[in-house]
């Protein structure tokens, strides 16, 4: 049956269903990412997350001798929202005392999304090439 047979209105919802579908299509985020990290005084760091499924781990460039948790292989989850994906770090995974953080991420274009911690620290992820 064509379109034409079946009327406009029914033609148009079956354009928007598929266009529903298509919106809902999971998001593939596997491989690997480079993080972009600002903090609140303006400094810039970098870290890396590779990913696979709707998880993986996450690493931050920077160690640091006073705080074992900075620099720390550190697990992640992601999960898709309305706005974007969430990723949810889990540090507290890899070692005890470690506080776990979950930051709300939009996107910017097809390779970065960007989001802001609840501190104001700001993280911008660009699909690393054949990641």
């Amino acid at each position: 049956m064509s379109r034409a047979s079946i009327g406009p209105m029914a033609a148009l919802l079956l354009a928007f269903g598929a266009a529903a579908v298509q919106a809902q299509a999971p998001l593939n985020l596997d491989g690997d990412w480079a993080a972009r990290i600002r903090t609140v005084s303006g400094n810039e760091y970098d870290g890396s997350i590779r990913l696979q499924g709707q998880a993986g781990t996450y690493q931050f460039s920077l160690r640091s001798t006073g705080d074992p948790c900075i620099g720390l292989l550190t697990p992640v989850e992601w999960r898709p929202t309305a706005a974007g994906i969430e990723i949810s770090f889990q540090p507290s995974k890899a070692l005890r005392g470690c506080i776990d953080s979950t930051v709300a991420f939009q996107r910017l274009d097809d390779g970065r999304w960007k989001g802001v911690s609840s501190r104001g620290i700001e993280l911008t992820l660009t699909r690393k090439q054949g990641g």
